[in-house]
């Protein structure tokens, strides 16, 4: 069981950074479906402008 949780944690930091990327490619991509239908900032609840703007 520990072994495995290991190799989890070893999995995880090495694509860390590429999980990350991928994130920031869906968030890019979501956000442009979201204008190209003209809906406005002002219907995103607050947390999610929060997390916009951070």
């Amino acid at each position: 069981m520990r072994d495995r949780i290991k190799m989890w944690v070893a999995f995880v930091k090495i694509f860390k950074d590429y999980l990350i990327a991928v994130g920031i490619m869906i968030a890019l991509w979501l956000l442009s479906c979201l204008i190209k239908y003209g809906i406005s900032v002002s219907n995103f609840p607050d947390w999610f402008k929060f997390a916009l703007l951070k």
